[in-house]
């Protein structure tokens, strides 16, 4: 989904308009393009879970809001349209310190572009949604345009880009020395798409199509965590997590399948 919102600038100093900013300072005009570059080039934001798994109470309720009565949406699906119900904040949530979108609308803000004028959104479809999947949402800064003169006045055009996955990630982890040594951790990645394509031909007769994966490389510190009682997994947290996935974000971006970091 890309959204494009148009925020106007408040006081300007007077004097001549140059005629391709609009009366926008040239030193404020690159510090919001500056700016834009330096959080375009970071790539999509870690991944960000939704709250609750697709579930049909909110699905009815949503249903009921829009005057919907399509049958389909009451049998374990849940309308496209809905993508952004499963990751909003919710009342007194906050956007995480690496989200691109408000990133920017932080440089414009500093820069004197406080007012967002209006918003648009475009979305394309993949599947539906069933119930009890559980969504997971990264953005990523698309492009900044202007300055541009509106009816309301002047700004800037910024678009940003969401995408909403399902689907299980698989996280592989070694002591580094061992990761490293031989390439063992490429070499991993290298044997697992094998592995897959040895089997497309058996998954595109059952199900169609053949799995694809991407994969981020990466070493650093983690923590690791033992959560569960009757069902336990091994959970990991850290910075190395958050440049994994942003790495691994890297390649959707790059049409890459796999990225390794300067670090590696």
């Amino acid at each position: 989904m890309s959204g494009e919102k148009v925020v106007e600038q408040g006081a300007q100093r007077p004097g001549v308009e140059t005629p391709d900013l609009f009366g926008v300072e040239p030193a404020v005009h690159e510090q919001v393009l500056a700016g834009a570059e330096r959080i375009r080039a970071l790539g999509e934001a870690a991944e960000r879970e939704a709250r609750d798994p697709v579930n049909q109470p909110t699905i009815n309720n949503w249903l009921e809001a829009m005057g919907n009565t399509d049958p389909r949406w009451r049998a374990g699906e849940a309308p496209p349209s809905m993508a952004q119900v499963w990751t909003m904040y919710g009342q007194g949530g906050k956007a995480p310190a690496d989200d691109p979108l408000h990133g920017m609308m932080g440089v414009l803000t500093e820069t004197g572009f406080t007012a967002v004028l209006g918003t648009n959104c475009e979305q394309e479809y993949h599947r539906t949604l069933k119930v009890g999947e559980q969504v997971r949402v990264t953005t990523a800064l698309d492009s900044v345009v202007g300055p541009k003169r509106t009816g309301m006045g002047v700004g800037y055009f910024v678009t940003s880009r969401n995408t909403w996955y399902v689907g299980d990630e698989v996280v592989i982890s070694w002591p580094l020395e061992k990761g490293l040594a031989n390439a063992a951790c490429v070499e991993c990645f290298f044997a697992m798409t094998d592995l897959l394509a040895s089997a497309s031909a058996r998954y595109e007769r059952i199900y169609g199509e053949t799995p694809r994966f991407r994969a981020g490389l990466h070493g650093g510190p983690v923590v690791a965590t033992r959560v569960g009682l009757a069902k336990t997994e091994l959970a990991f947290h850290g910075d190395a997590l958050n440049a994994i996935s942003r790495i691994q974000g890297l390649c959707k971006q790059h049409g890459e399948s796999c990225i390794v970091s300067a670090t590696l």
